[in-house]
């Protein structure tokens, strides 16, 4: 069944809002629908209308197709957000978002059991949750077709919002098995369209937004293809075998000797300065602290290396941020604690403060262990002593990071994710272009926390040998660090001389520019520069 035809029945069904077929209704013919004489798929001589742009891959999302034409795209989406759309002459929206469930999801309606009754798949459960979530909606399709080897559930609706009328299109893209006894975890996209300013009664076909908004869609949707990620996965297997080895080799000597007692930068962007920044590296012990803002008694007495750091940046006019930051870790990075703290100065909106304070303790716990027998915990050569209805657990190391926020838009619940093996302190993250710049050239997968993103993301590491490069107007040898969060997130390069000092930062998204320089250079540029060590961050 074409994906054209199928929606062309959607807008059909627009019309009468007193019958509203449903997924289990026959298939439409293939013949187009004669409510819209001038629709594409017509097939009307010179061709269908394109209403597509460029296309659009993530290679990390594992999806890919053709995005609408004269839109603005935003792919800096948050978590399993993809990729964003929007056309604001014509009111359209595109959100595109990633569903990943650890067990199989049915797409549409299932038994639970051979003798018992149908119950909800994913696309029901959407249906539902679109009524849930907002009372002025009417759901005119609801359709499941399949296309190119993929299952589609297709939905059509209007919203309204005040005296605002909304076209509501969504598709779910099933990119797992159709066999759902798969042991495998689904994954789902979801293509969420809405474009404004459509009629509230009456003749939608007549109506040029409407007309032309399936029309992108359903082109959208002939469009989609599925990506072959398993390239990044052996990717991702080989560079987390280089960080435990890297790992291994991050003696309490190693991080001792990277550490620089004083910095100062200059922070610029296409040229300009806009900020500066002033660090302190120490090896120091973090002292115990309990209490709700430390999230329970924290670890105490353990040397490890603390970082500081005083920022001001003024990224706009009339807008100036100033920042201060204390990172610790142990030498065995069992332990962390960071704190941040910010003030930002608006001369529009006034002047705000927000604070992050975040820690974590690794702890041994015992876990359930199916590869495992009774008796067989703690085994090894000699039997003596051991208990024959032991259960079948094995003991575990976990680090569990605790996050919490303080103000306006941020006070909330606290973040808690427990932590994988690779994870890297935040401490430890700081220094980590210089240490991995000392080492052959080899590429690196760490976990690292994105406190504006409040999640925990890949952080790719790639050394690459040395050569030469221009930096503030110099030629220089130096050896290039490239540094980002998520497969395809911005990519901040990082320059290093063999002995491990630092060159400068090159960020090529972002136009900004970091520079070594020294205080005096800083006092004469920034007349009430505060060059000082920064604050208690807690009791702020």
């Amino acid at each position: 069944m074409k994906i054209r035809i199928a929606l062309v029945v959607v807008i059909t069904a627009l019309i009468p809002f007193g019958s509203i077929a449903l997924a289990r209704q026959a298939p439409p013919s293939d013949v187009p629908a004669p409510v819209l004489p001038d629709r594409p798929d017509a097939k009307l001589p010179g061709g269908d209308k394109d209403l597509l742009g460029p296309t659009f891959e993530s290679v990390a999302a594992g999806i890919g197709f053709r995005a609408p034409a004269g839109c603005k795209e935003d792919r800096h989406g948050i978590g399993d957000e993809i990729v964003q759309y929007s056309n604001d002459a014509k009111k359209w929206q595109l959100k595109v978002n990633r569903l990943r469930f650890d067990k199989p999801i049915p797409m549409t309606y299932h038994k639970q059991d051979k003798n018992g009754p149908d119950i909800n798949g994913l696309f029901e459960e959407t249906v539902d949750r679109i009524k849930t979530e907002s009372s002025n909606i009417e759901i005119f399709r609801q359709e499941i077709v399949h296309q190119n080897g993929l299952d589609m559930g297709l939905i059509a609706g209007r919203t309204s919002v005040g005296a605002e009328h909304n076209l509501l299109l969504i598709a779910l893209v099933r990119k797992s098995p159709i066999d759902a006894t798969q042991d495998a975890a689904h994954i789902y996209y979801t293509f969420n369209f809405t474009a404004g300013g459509i009629a509230k009664n009456g003749a939608m076909e007549k109506d040029t937004n409407v007309v032309e908004s399936v029309d992108m869609f359903m082109q959208l949707l002939d469009s989609v293809r599925l990506l072959d990620q398993s390239s990044i996965r052996q990717d991702q297997d080989d560079r987390l075998i280089r960080t435990r080895g890297l790992f291994v080799n991050l003696t309490e000597t190693k991080l001792r000797n990277s550490l620089v007692k004083e910095q100062w930068l200059r922070l610029m962007r296409e040229g300009k300065d806009i900020g500066y920044t002033y660090i302190v590296e120490e090896v120091a012990q973090d002292l115990p602290r309990t209490g709700s803002r430390a999230g329970g008694t924290q670890a105490g007495g353990q040397d490890g290396i603390r970082i500081g750091v005083r920022s001001r940046t003024t990224p706009d006019s009339g807008i100036q941020v100033d920042a201060e930051s204390w990172m610790w870790t142990s030498f065995d990075r069992r332990h962390e604690k960071f704190t941040n703290f910010a003030i930002v100065k608006n001369a529009t909106t006034g002047t705000e403060g927000f604070s992050e304070i975040g820690s974590y303790d690794a702890q041994i716990r015992l876990v359930h262990d199916d590869d495992l027998q009774k008796g067989q915990q703690g085994l090894g050569k000699d039997r003596k002593g051991v208990d024959a209805n032991q259960p079948e657990v094995r003991q575990v190391e976990v680090r569990t990071l605790e996050v919490q926020y303080k103000g306006k838009g941020r006070t909330g619940e606290p973040f808690s994710q427990q932590l994988p093996a690779w994870y890297l302190p935040q401490a430890i993250g700081h220094l980590l272009p210089r240490i991995v710049a000392k080492m052959e050239p080899k590429t690196y997968l760490f976990a690292a926390y994105n406190s504006d993103r409040r999640v925990v993301m890949n952080r790719y590491v790639d050394v690459l040998p040395e050569t030469t490069v221009e930096l503030d107007g110099k030629q220089i040898k130096a050896i290039p660090v490239s540094d980002h969060l998520g497969l395809e997130g911005p990519v901040t390069t990082h320059y290093v001389n063999r002995n491990g000092q630092y060159l400068g930062s090159i960020s090529k998204d972002s136009g900004i520019t970091i520079l070594p320089t020294d205080a005096a250079t800083l006092e004469k540029m920034w007349k009430d520069a505060n060059l000082t060590r920064p604050g208690a961050v807690e009791g702020k």
